[in-house]
């Protein structure tokens, strides 16, 4: 127990007081001052990409706006077709030519118009577009567009222009340009903290649709109970990679 799991032996040998105990009066203290190293460095490691953060959003302003019938309405620009499976029913095995634009597809009419706005999607996220910009100050720094589906943020100085630029070939849903409050589940909210203006993110509103979700498809399992006390979201032993149990039927897998 002492080497599968040091911190929480330690943690409830010294909620019991026997911390001083011949097993483990050496040992304590060891483990105690291990883990304080690595929360030393864990925090540093938060507060080095919190800063980071907050000084690339300083100052950049942030609109979004839905595209109405992104996909429906815009062109294809690749040669894409398909051979048809059951879903289609009496049409199966027929091939088909994709003239509307796909999501998913490499190219599509917002690419082609993000391109023409000097934007080029980022080798790491292709739905992540960037533009090298400077600014009055003369600093340089990079203008953001995330797309997803019909979802679009642009993070720029300028970014109503932006998305202005982007309004001008496709029509926005009630025409509406505006900062975010909420983005792909992430509500959005712009501080002020320690006389900086700042833009934040919490997952407060998809954590509390998660448990809801959770509660319902439980509360009536005959198998499956909610536990009145849950120090930890999984017991401390719990083994994950040593699970055997069958594969999850298409219902359980679309659910988590």
């Amino acid at each position: 127990m002492k080497e599968s799991f040091p911190i929480e032996v330690a943690d409830y040998a010294i909620s019991k007081g026997i911390q001083d105990k011949p097993a483990f009066a050496w040992w304590i203290p060891h483990n105690v001052r291990k883990r304080k190293r690595f929360l030393g460095k864990v925090k540093s490691k938060y507060w080095e990409r919190t800063s980071e953060g907050k000084r690339v959003l300083n100052g950049l302003d942030l609109q979004c706006a839905d595209i109405q019938n992104a996909f429906l309405t815009a062109p294809a620009i690749e040669k894409c077709y398909l051979v048809a499976g059951p879903e289609f029913g009496e049409e199966e095995g027929k091939v088909f030519i994709v003239r509307r634009a796909l999501y998913g597809l490499k190219s599509s009419s917002l690419a082609e118009t993000l391109e023409d706005l000097g934007f080029s999607s980022s080798t790491a996220d292709p739905d992540v577009w960037m533009r090298a910009a400077v600014k009055p100050d003369g600093e340089e720094y990079y203008v953001y567009t995330l797309c997803y589906v019909d979802d679009i943020l642009c993070i720029s100085m300028k970014a109503k222009e932006v998305m202005e630029g982007i309004g001008r070939i496709f029509k926005f849903k009630k025409g509406k340009i505006e900062p975010p409050k909420s983005y792909l589940g992430a509500r959005l909210q712009k501080k002020t903290l320690d006389g900086h203006n700042m833009w934040t993110m919490s997952s407060y509103d998809y954590v509390v649709a998660a448990v809801k979700n959770v509660k319902e498809t439980l509360k009536d399992s005959p198998k499956w109970k909610i536990p009145k006390n849950a120090p930890t979201p999984m017991t401390s032993a719990d083994e994950p990679e040593m699970d055997g149990s069958s594969k999850l039927g298409q219902e359980d897998h679309t659910y988590f």
